[in-house]
């Protein structure tokens, strides 16, 4: 998988999916909770700049969560994160 995914694109991929997002603070480090009530899913990730990359396991976790919540497939996720 390529980790070429922008915060900002992660964050716009999460936001067409239903997901809304919140800043949180976990152990004195800030973070962005996203949220789907509609499909009780909760992904929680750092907090980054707009432009930077998001880590190969964090991306990893996103992929994984939106697969086992049916909100898309592997081939769907590696479209977007590629587009």
């Amino acid at each position: 998988m390529s980790n070429q995914l922008t915060f900002a694109k992660l964050q716009k991929l999460l936001t067409h999916l239903g997901f809304t997002a919140e800043i949180i603070t976990l152990q004195n480090k800030r973070a962005v909770l996203f949220n789907n009530p509609a499909t009780k899913t909760l992904i929680i990730v750092p907090s980054l700049s707009p432009r930077a990359l998001v880590s190969q396991t964090h991306l990893l976790a996103v992929r994984r969560t939106l697969i086992e919540h049916n909100l898309l497939d592997r081939d769907q996720f590696r479209q977007l994160v590629n587009a």
